[in-house]
């Protein structure tokens, strides 16, 4: 009986799951043997050994934390690390080295043309009878250790790599320091990171693996809006303001994060506020991200157009309580809900008027005034410290005529005003 790269892949962490270590080594050191880029392969088969002999998971845990900062892979890096301290290694040349290579003024780093080492496509099988060979422990844990720690079969890593998210900001010493204030945390499939509306005060970087970003709109029901997979970084916006999470974030499959909370905060001490500013250019990046992808009014264009459209409007922070639309005034223009939540509320004289209904990020408003010409009928006021874009109404009426299916489909899911 043959069995494929994924097919041993998911017996090997049933066995680990199971407690089965000497089994899982087993599946590990073929899928190494074959695949010996393969930094994933490796990590877990220092896994199944940790719970066989430390000294010789530490070693390969070592050859890991190496590989993957020289292959522009340094969460997994700092993951291979913490496995090291949980088994009384030492990492103080692996942080260091890894501060140098990633902290601000590398010559190493890159925004363009950089690379990561990769897993090259496997396409063999293995015979079963291969895992069932005799061997003694000391057998088997003395070959893994020998192939987990040969790096002689890589191919050429890369020589420039990307910056890590937000931490690449820092210099080398500072980074260092903050470096000693992160939290691993190895996941199963299902695992729920943190749910919508939790207090928040950290924010996550995803090592390896996949989660799924759950989020439900006011009113509705819960539902996928993304899935982050290794490098991705999420839960930013609450690492600073402590802001409520947006959005659910389950594990899909086995996953490692990197958490940086309130210590990783103060290790990063003066040097903050350059964090902060790459932290905004990463939460609007993500904003318009969503926006585009939830709002019918870019549906109609595609990715060159849309981008040259946004480039129309201009973006506002607004505070809480803040008039959009006035009720019984015509819109000015249309606002585009890139953060925050907007209530429609219908005044029928003095006093705050009665909420109608709510909406959230990718919402548009104040569209069918300026093309029908008429009134709103209830007004739009921030629940919550909002970011919009905003786009006058003549630049609307001019947009609307040019395509006009942009204004139908912009219709169809409206909020009511």
């Amino acid at each position: 009986m043959k069995l494929t790269p994924v097919q041993l892949r998911e017996q090997a962490s049933q066995l680990r799951t199971s407690g089965e270590h000497l089994a899982a080594t087993r599946i590990y050191l073929a899928l190494l043997k074959r695949n010996p880029e393969d930094y994933k392969t490796r990590l877990h088969l220092a896994d199944a050994l940790a719970q066989v002999d430390a000294a010789a998971a530490i070693g390969v845990y070592r050859v890991v934390a190496d590989i993957c900062t020289r292959g522009g892979r340094p969460a997994m890096a700092l993951v291979a690390c913490r496995a090291m301290e949980a088994l009384g290694g030492r990492v103080d040349h692996e942080v260091q080295r890894l501060a140098q290579l990633y902290g601000q003024g590398s010559s190493r780093l890159a925004e363009t043309g950089a690379g990561q080492l990769r897993i090259r496509q496997e396409s063999y099988q293995v015979d079963a009878k291969e895992l069932r060979s005799e061997r003694t422990v000391e057998q088997l844990v003395q070959e893994a250790a020998e192939v987990g720690s040969r790096v002689d079969q890589l191919g050429d890593l890369p020589g420039r790599f990307h910056p890590i998210p937000l931490l690449s900001e820092l210099t080398p010493a500072r980074l260092a320091a903050v470096i000693g204030t992160i939290i691993v945390h190895r996941l199963p499939a299902g695992h729920v990171v943190f749910r919508q509306g939790a207090a928040g005060r950290s924010c996550f970087l995803l090592a390896t693996g996949a989660v799924a970003v759950l989020a439900r709109q006011p009113g509705g029901e819960e539902s996928e809006v993304a899935t982050l997979s290794d490098g991705a970084i999420f839960g930013e916006m609450s690492l600073i303001t402590a802001s409520p999470r947006s959005a659910t974030v389950r594990v899909s499959e086995e996953t490692d994060l990197l958490e940086l909370g309130p210590e990783s905060l103060a290790a990063i001490g003066d040097e903050l506020p350059r964090v902060a500013t790459a932290l905004d250019r990463l939460a609007q990046r993500r904003w318009m991200a969503n926006l585009m992808r939830q709002s019918p009014m870019f549906s109609a264009f595609n990715d060159t157009e849309r981008l040259d459209l946004l480039r129309h409007f201009s973006a506002h922070e607004v505070a809480q309580g803040t008039v959009l639309l006035p009720q019984d005034r015509e819109a000015e223009g249309i606002y585009l809900v890139l953060r925050g939540e907007v209530g429609m509320f219908r005044h029928a004289g003095q006093g705050p008027g009665d909420l109608v209904s709510r909406t959230g990020p990718g919402s548009t408003l104040g569209l069918e005034s300026i093309v029908d010409g008429r009134p709103v009928t209830s007004s739009a006021t921030t629940l919550t410290p909002a970011t919009v874009l905003f786009l006058p109404a003549e630049s609307v009426r001019r947009l609307v005529r040019a395509v006009p299916e942009l204004a139908r489909a912009i219709r169809a899911s409206a909020p009511p005003l």
